[in-house]
Protein backbone atom coordinates (compact mmCIF):
# COMPACT_ATOMS: atom_id res chain seq x y z
CA UNK A 1 0.00 0.00 0.00
CA UNK A 2 1.42 3.57 -1.45
CA UNK A 3 1.48 6.04 1.32
CA UNK A 4 0.49 9.71 -0.27
CA UNK A 5 3.39 11.69 0.62
CA UNK A 6 3.09 14.93 -1.29
CA UNK A 7 2.61 18.12 0.32
CA UNK A 8 4.04 16.60 3.55
CA UNK A 9 6.61 17.33 5.62
CA UNK A 10 9.77 14.68 7.00
CA UNK A 11 10.96 14.83 10.48
CA UNK A 12 13.98 12.93 11.40
CA UNK A 13 13.66 12.02 15.57
CA UNK A 14 17.35 12.01 16.46
CA UNK A 15 17.43 8.04 17.27
CA UNK A 16 16.38 7.62 13.75
CA UNK A 17 19.04 10.01 12.41
CA UNK A 18 21.61 7.94 14.66
CA UNK A 19 20.55 4.78 13.46
CA UNK A 20 20.60 5.72 9.84
CA UNK A 21 24.13 7.04 10.20
CA UNK A 22 25.25 4.14 11.76
CA UNK A 23 23.34 1.79 8.89
CA UNK A 24 24.54 3.79 5.89
CA UNK A 25 20.75 4.21 5.25
CA UNK A 26 20.40 7.52 3.37
CA UNK A 27 16.95 9.91 3.89
CA UNK A 28 15.79 9.87 0.43
CA UNK A 29 15.50 5.49 0.63
CA UNK A 30 13.72 6.39 3.79
CA UNK A 31 10.81 8.30 2.04
CA UNK A 32 11.48 6.02 -0.73
CA UNK A 33 10.21 3.03 1.76
CA UNK A 34 7.51 4.88 3.23
CA UNK A 35 5.90 6.12 -0.47
CA UNK A 36 6.40 2.88 -1.93
CA UNK A 37 6.97 0.14 0.76
CA UNK A 38 4.53 -2.47 2.02
CA UNK A 39 2.71 -1.49 5.56
CA UNK A 40 3.47 -4.79 7.43
CA UNK A 41 2.40 -3.41 11.07
CA UNK A 42 0.37 -1.20 12.13
CA UNK A 43 0.79 0.53 15.90
CA UNK A 44 -2.67 2.43 16.30
CA UNK A 45 -2.19 2.76 20.22
CA UNK A 46 1.11 5.10 19.38
CA UNK A 47 1.58 8.09 20.97
CA UNK A 48 1.10 10.75 20.12
CA UNK A 49 0.31 9.34 16.89
CA UNK A 50 -0.13 5.96 15.26
CA UNK A 51 2.64 4.67 13.66
CA UNK A 52 3.56 1.93 10.72
CA UNK A 53 6.46 0.04 10.21
CA UNK A 54 6.94 -0.74 6.24
CA UNK A 55 9.25 -3.23 4.34
CA UNK A 56 10.47 -2.15 0.91
CA UNK A 57 13.28 -3.30 -1.27
CA UNK A 58 15.61 -0.34 -1.97
CA UNK A 59 18.77 -0.15 -3.85
CA UNK A 60 18.75 -4.62 -3.83
CA UNK A 61 18.70 -3.54 0.06
CA UNK A 62 15.39 -4.60 2.21
CA UNK A 63 15.07 -1.51 4.45
CA UNK A 64 12.16 -1.38 7.61
CA UNK A 65 11.13 1.84 8.67
CA UNK A 66 8.93 2.97 11.26
CA UNK A 67 7.23 5.85 10.91
CA UNK A 68 3.84 7.96 12.03
CA UNK A 69 1.94 10.89 10.61
CA UNK A 70 0.66 13.67 12.38
CA UNK A 71 -2.07 14.14 9.87
CA UNK A 72 -2.68 18.24 11.74
CA UNK A 73 0.58 19.70 10.78
CA UNK A 74 1.05 17.44 8.00
CA UNK A 75 4.02 15.96 8.95
CA UNK A 76 5.54 12.30 8.59
CA UNK A 77 8.16 11.52 11.88
CA UNK A 78 10.57 8.75 10.88
CA UNK A 79 11.65 6.87 14.27
CA UNK A 80 13.90 4.45 13.12
CA UNK A 81 15.03 2.59 9.91
CA UNK A 82 17.13 -0.48 9.60
CA UNK A 83 17.97 -3.60 7.71
CA UNK A 84 15.78 -6.55 8.79
CA UNK A 85 17.72 -9.15 10.39
CA UNK A 86 17.18 -12.91 8.19
CA UNK A 87 17.12 -14.40 11.57
CA UNK A 88 14.31 -13.13 12.60
CA UNK A 89 12.23 -12.64 9.57
CA UNK A 90 10.95 -14.77 6.85
CA UNK A 91 12.42 -14.80 3.85
CA UNK A 92 10.09 -12.06 2.88
CA UNK A 93 11.35 -9.89 5.33
CA UNK A 94 7.18 -9.37 6.32
CA UNK A 95 6.76 -11.65 8.57
CA UNK A 96 8.70 -12.46 12.45
CA UNK A 97 9.11 -15.68 12.28
CA UNK A 98 8.91 -17.02 16.11
CA UNK A 99 12.14 -17.59 18.07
Amino acid sequence: MAIDVSGKKFITTIHAYQKMMERSILKEDVVICIKDGTIIRTYDDSKPFPAYLVSHVCKNRTIHVTYAINEAEETIVIITAYEPDPLLWDETYTYKVKK
